[in-house]
This record gives C-alpha cells, sequence and structure tokens, in this order.
C-alpha cells in the first residue's frame, strides 16, 4: 500500500473510531425524549401551570418517545407522561428514586400497576381520559391519589393500601358506583365501594350528585370530606358530621 493510501486509509478509520466513541457517548449520557436531548442523570420530567406550546418539554409523549430512551434516565424522580398504551409503562425500569408520577390520556392495566408498584411513588395522578385498572395495585409508599376524568376499573384495590390518606375523585366513573347519567353529570350511586377505605382521611368527592352516604360513613379514619355544595342534602351533612366529619365545600 503506498503511503498516499495509508494515510487516507488510517484517516477514514479514525474518523469511524471517533463517530463510534461519540455515539456510544452520546447513548450512555444522554436521551432523546419528545424530539429534545436531555441528560440522562435528569430527576424530573414535570411541569406546572403550562401552556400547550410549553408541553413538550416537560411531559413524556409516548406517542414521539421510545420507552428505551426514558429507561436511560435512571435518576428520575418526577415524571409527567402521556399518550401510554396498554402495557408501555410496564416496560419502563423500577426508578427506585420516582416519588411523583402523572398519567394523562393513557390506557393502563394491571401489569403497568405491578410496574407502579415498584417505583415507590407518594403521588400518584391519574388525569384526563385515562383508563386504569386496579387490578394488581399493592403498593405501600403512596400517601396521595387523584381521579381526574378517567374511567376506574378494580377501584376497591386501593383500600387495601395502608399508607393512602389524601384521595381525590373528580368526575371519573368507577363501574357501578359512580356513573356518568348525560354529559359530564356525574352521579355516586352507591357508595359502598368506600365501605373498606379505613385509612384514607380525607377524600375529595367531586360529583353532581350523592345518593348515597352509607359506605362513606363506614370509614373508619375519614377525618374531611370535600364536595360540591350542591351534590349533598343538608340530612347527609349533619350524619356525616355526627360522626366527626368535617365537610367542606369546593364551590
Amino acid at each position: 500500500m503506498k503511503a498516499k493510501d495509508f494515510i487516507l486509509f488510517s484517516a477514514v478509520n479514525l474518523v469511524i473510531v471517533c463517530l463510534i466513541a461519540g455515539f456510544i457517548y452520546f447513548d450512555t449520557h444522554y436521551a432523546v425524549i419528545n424530539k429534545k436531548v436531555y441528560r440522562n442523570d435528569i430527576k424530573t420530567i414535570r411541569g406546572t401551570n403550562l401552556t400547550k406550546k410549553d408541553r413538550t418539554d416537560y411531559f413524556i409523549d409516548f406517542r414521539s418517545t421510545d420507552v428505551r430512551e426514558v429507561n436511560k434516565c435512571t435518576e428520575l424522580e418526577e415524571m409527567q407522561l402521556e399518550y401510554a398504551e396498554e402495557n408501555t409503562i410496564s416496560q419502563l425500569n423500577d426508578f427506585p428514586d420516582m416519588k411523583y408520577l402523572e398519567i394523562f390520556l393513557s390506557y393502563i392495566g394491571s401489569a403497568d400497576i405491578e410496574k407502579i408498584n415498584s417505583f415507590n411513588i407518594e403521588e400518584l395522578y391519574i388525569h384526563d381520559y385515562t383508563d386504569v385498572d386496579f387490578t394488581g395495585f399493592n403498593s405501600d409508599t403512596i400517601s396521595a391519589i387523584e381521579l381526574y376524568f378517567s374511567d376506574i376499573k378494580n377501584f376497591e384495590k386501593l383500600a387495601e393500601c395502608k399508607s393512602l390518606k389524601d384521595l381525590s375523585i373528580v368526575h371519573s366513573t368507577i363501574s357501578d358506583y359512580i356513573i356518568e347519567e348525560g354529559f359530564r353529570n356525574y352521579v355516586l350511586k352507591d357508595s359502598s365501594i368506600f365501605a373498606d377505605f379505613d385509612y384514607i382521611e380525607d377524600l375529595w368527592l367531586s360529583v353532581d350528585s350523592i345518593e348515597d352516604i352509607s359506605g362513606i360513613l363506614e370509614m373508619d379514619s375519614l377525618k374531611t370530606l370535600t364536595v360540591n355544595k350542591e351534590s349533598v342534602s343538608e340530612a347527609d351533612v349533619k350524619l356525616l358530621e355526627d360522626k366527626g366529619v368535617t365537610v367542606t365545600y369546593y364551590n
């Protein structure tokens, strides 16, 4: 091989080696989420009071993000995600430092719930037309759960969570217990679903009508019930107050 050819060959190989090294460094130090680049030691992908334009900077959108990229961020403590199909969350790492999880516009199956159990999170928020099946739920770290405009199955599994003290249900359906009659008119038909929730201290119940409070009266630790004033009768309020429950109103 001529010297000139050898030099050219060596230069090409050097470029290839540098490119490979650069790719490996990028792949092990950075993640591409929502078509944006993040260091993989990021601790939060979460935003508050966001405009639609800001949303892609702070939400993990699984329509445009590969689970493998999220899994590179091993130090995540707070995460907001959306458009997760059933079993998408189950593919995530365990994220032992995760404390806060908020989910929008997604489908959460039992395998996903098993993964959420492994996060050791303290706050779980499920929002905006998310379907969730709580089969397999057995967290012993979650202290607050909010269910907002969602459809909930196997809700009773939450009653087994001794650490859960604060529960909010906002315009959501729960099997035959809380139903939607007409457009966005939510009715608590049967409160027996709450009877075994003996660890809840604060319950926020956003419905348009409460037809039954018998199960709520059986909640052993309940201190405060927050409701729409128009949804509950004065007689039911008195029954709750006689039991020692403070009834407050959000409007």
